[in-house]
């Protein structure tokens, strides 16, 4: 049995849908509850259940969440989303909390995936399968997304044929093409990022033997001294997409290539910027890395974080995040503390401990970490630990933490 929900804003579900439309790539609409549900009541007819879901999000605090949240770290933004899925699906069936959150997500643009554990019941009809499509559903349902970012260009586009149910994306895409087997996969490899297929046993054989063979007649041969091939230096000009860098990027590019970290650090933030045509995850990671090398510490916490994204281009990015965290947080940091102690509290990139989550939170709110203190009362508050989640409420309380006082309240 599966236990695992996708959370992620790719699936074209009506609310959705409805929302992108209406907001039209101005999330700050979303902001006053009442104005918004009258607008999105009068703009669409049949969508009274819709109207009760959001009603929910605001009365939860969901939608402020996502506000307060939307300029901070990545890590932030993924355990909102688990609280929010964890907290709607008390109200609600799983799907109909997954619909809200995924919607919330795409109206302020984190085109990001999360697999969170399912810690709740729910029969087969009220999971949220949205994800597990064939490849010619999700090549649909991904044509779709794609047309709604149209919207913030201004271009309005015309999606009441999706409105009907999630259904129709299925009919629709299975009606208006036949694949063959051949293109179908080619389908499925691109969407999960496949490596091309391996060499077979006999080919496999002829080329160890071909190598091997190779050896033993360079062996053979008296070793003579060769001199060592000249390297060529990499030009500035062969860095990718050096056509599309301003003057004052190539600048900075021009510092990191003779070995400033700070500029390294910035290059890194030049590859990573999501939504952009120079997006580039491997090499975004090699100038942080380089920065990192040479002792810039926002550079740790930005490989860190590109590496939480999970790319696909990236193999073991959870893994490296958490290493990457886990070396900063033995140093002291009490960011890296926070951080990895939300690790162990939600299984992001390693096994649930929450007596690990409750020792790195703790180290963190000893520094006086505003969020690890919030985080540390929330996770005793989880574990029927009245005493010890009053105790640091009450510390954030007394810090100002306007969070704090309204849970002591």
């Amino acid at each position: 049995m599966n236990n695992t929900v996708i959370i992620e804003p790719v699936y074209p579900h009506s609310l959705l849908i409805h929302i992108s439309k209406l907001i039209d790539g101005n999330e700050s609409i979303l902001q006053n509850e009442k104005t918004f549900l009258q607008k999105y009541s009068s703009a669409y007819s049949n969508v009274d259940n819709e109207v009760l879901l959001l009603k929910l999000a605001y009365d939860k605090n969901i939608v402020s969440a996502f506000f307060e949240c939307n300029k901070r770290e990545q890590w932030r933004k993924r355990v909102l989303i688990e609280k929010s899925v964890n907290l709607l699906v008390g109200a609600v069936a799983e799907k109909y909390a997954v619909m809200v959150v995924e919607s919330l997500m795409f109206a302020f643009g984190w085109r990001f995936r999360l697999d969170i554990v399912r810690r709740w019941e729910a029969t087969d009809d009220e999971k949220a399968m949205f994800h597990e499509k064939t490849a010619l559903e999700r090549k649909g349902q991904n044509d779709i997304i794609g047309q709604l970012h149209i919207i913030n260009n201004n271009k309005k586009l015309d999606v009441s044929e999706y409105m009907e149910s999630d259904t129709n994306l299925s009919a629709n895409t299975t009606k208006n093409s036949v694949a063959s087997d051949d293109e179908d996969m080619v389908r499925d490899d691109s969407y999960y990022n496949v490596d091309p297929p391996k060499a077979s046993g006999r080919e496999s054989n002829r080329k160890k033997a071909s190598i091997s063979a190779k050896k033993n007649k360079s062996n053979s041969v008296e070793n003579k001294q060769k001199p060592e091939p000249v390297l060529a230096k990499p030009k500035i000009e062969d860095a990718r997409y050096y056509k599309l860098m301003n003057i004052r990027k190539k600048r900075v590019l021009k510092k990191a290539f003779q070995g400033n970290a700070s500029s390294q650090c910035e290059m890194g933030d030049y590859y990573a910027e999501k939504d952009s045509n120079h997006l580039d995850y491997n090499e975004a990671a090699k100038w942080y890395s380089e920065s990192a090398d040479n002792g810039y510490k926002r550079a740790f916490f930005e490989l860190g974080r590109l590496y939480d994204q999970n790319p696909p281009e990236i193999e073991g990015a959870k893994e490296k995040a958490f290493n990457i965290y886990k070396d900063m947080a033995e140093q002291g940091l009490p960011t890296a503390q926070c951080i990895l102690g939300m690790k162990y509290w939600f299984g992001d990139g390693v096994e649930i401990d929450f007596k690990k989550a409750v020792q790195w939170l703790t180290k963190a709110a000893d520094q006086k970490h505003e969020d690890a203190i919030r985080n540390l009362a929330d996770l005793y508050s989880a574990m029927n630990d009245i005493e010890n989640a009053n105790k640091w409420y009450k510390v954030g309380a007394a810090a100002g933490d306007d969070y704090c006082r309204r849970k002591i309240r």
